[in-house]
């Protein structure tokens, strides 16, 4: 009789022990998790074109402070969307984990 080939992946799973951060991951909804991503990902397109457009514009304007308002205009803009992308990945996160 010959011994039995080991596969892959019970070799695997014999000798790494599952870490706990791993063994709950299951409970987390992805599908609504790469949805906000996803949501994200098409905002922060949004904004690139926005901004480029606006900056486009400001080269054409001659006058420096009007460029340097369009400019800080711009960054505040991409400031508060990536507090509100953080905000909402980490409430998404966790209103997964805990439902």
């Amino acid at each position: 009789m010959q011994p039995q080939p080991v596969r892959r992946r019970d070799l695997y799973r014999r000798l790494e022990p599952v870490p706990p951060a791993l063994a709950a991951a299951p409970r987390i909804r992805l599908g609504v998790h790469l949805e906000n991503c996803y949501f994200i990902s098409i905002a922060l397109f949004v904004l690139f074109v926005w901004g480029t457009n606006v900056h486009a514009t400001a080269e054409a304007d001659p006058s420096t402070e009007a460029a340097a308002a369009i400019r800080q205009r711009v960054d505040r803009a991409d400031r508060r969307f990536q507090v509100i992308s953080l905000i909402g990945l980490a409430l998404v996160l966790v209103l997964a984990y805990l439902f």
